[in-house]
This record gives C-alpha cells, structure tokens and sequence, in this order.
C-alpha cells in the first residue's frame, strides 16, 4: 500500500503533509514523537546564519545517531529510545547559538520546550536533559561511571568527529570552499 506521508515541524504544531492539505496528527506512538524531533532538527540545523547548515545534520547528526544505534545494539540493557534522542538532541541550540555560553544556556529551556510541544512524557523530557547533560559534562569529568546511553552517546559523538565534513574540515585549506567538496579529494 501506500506510506503515510512525512511529518513536518512547522514550528508549533507538528503537521502532516497530505493531497488534501496540512493537518495537525496528534502524535502517541514514541517513534512518531522522534520523526517529529528529528524533522523539526533537520530543519533547524538546515537554516539560512547556521555556518554549519550545508553538511551538519547529514554528515555529523546523522552519522552520531547512526553509531549510537549501532552501540545500543551491543548493549541490550540501553534505552534505544532513549540513545536515538540523546544522539539527535546532543548539539541542539547549536543553530541558534553564537557563542559555546549561549548554546549551554540555551539548550535545557529550548529543548524542553520543544519536547513538551512535541507530547514526549515529561519523565521522559526530564531524563533525557540529566542525561544530556551528562553527555555535556564529557570535558569535566569521567563518564566510565555514567548511564550506559550517555557513554554510547558521548561515545558516538566522539567518532563522528572522524567521519565527513567534521573531520575534512581540518584539512580544509580555503574557507571559501564549499565543506563538503573537500571530501571529494
């Protein structure tokens, strides 16, 4: 049969696209609420002023979502749920931020906000911004200790940095190059 057409974030309302038009879905499935996230992440991270806009959610977001999954396969006692959207949210006010401060105190109120308009349960919210920021705390202390989805998701994010653009960009030699052509060479 057919496939349901794709979610969209349109900004405050999760909409769904359809020949008849866009109509609000309210969302009860927990992948749904995700695909709500990731598309509304997409779409942030694709805006015109993100320097990063051309590559970041393909060939950083994705690839660290990718190998957390990939991790949490390994570990069945991990909350693959809970690994996807640590992985998808781990650099989230990073768009909208100019400066590493502003994006650290921006990142638990956008992303709750976001979250609760979204309809993820509030523990849910609650334990993925503790375990965000432990994921965050990766510079200050060790995570040998941590939640086993905030090792595989620092862990993820740590070898993405070898992959794509993230790791071509530092043998980027004019910045007036597209990011992603380096990658060609």
């Amino acid at each position: 049969g057919k496939s349901a057409p794709p979610l969209h974030y349109n900004g405050s309302n999760v909409v769904q696209s359809s020949q008849l038009g866009e109509f609000c879905v309210i969302i009860t499935h927990m992948k749904d609420k995700i695909n709500a996230l990731v598309a509304k992440i997409k779409t942030d991270t694709s805006m015109e002023g993100f320097e990063y806009r051309e590559w970041f959610f393909a060939y950083h977001l994705k690839i660290v979502q990718e190998i957390a999954i990939s991790l949490a396969d390994k570990y069945p006692q991990a909350d693959r749920d809970l690994v996807q959207v640590l992985a998808w949210v781990h650099d989230y006010s990073k768009p909208f931020a100019k400066t590493k401060e502003e994006e650290k105190e921006t990142l638990v109120p956008m992303l709750k906000k976001d979250m609760q308009e979204l309809g993820f349960e509030n523990n849910f919210i609650e334990k993925t911004i503790e375990y965000l920021e432990e994921v965050e705390s990766k510079d200050t202390k060790s995570l040998s200790d941590a939640p086993i989805e905030v090792q595989i998701v620092s862990s993820a994010d740590g070898c993405a940095h070898f992959f794509g653009p993230f790791y071509y960009s530092y043998f980027r030699n004019d910045p007036n190059e597209p990011l992603v052509s380096t990658m060609d060479r």
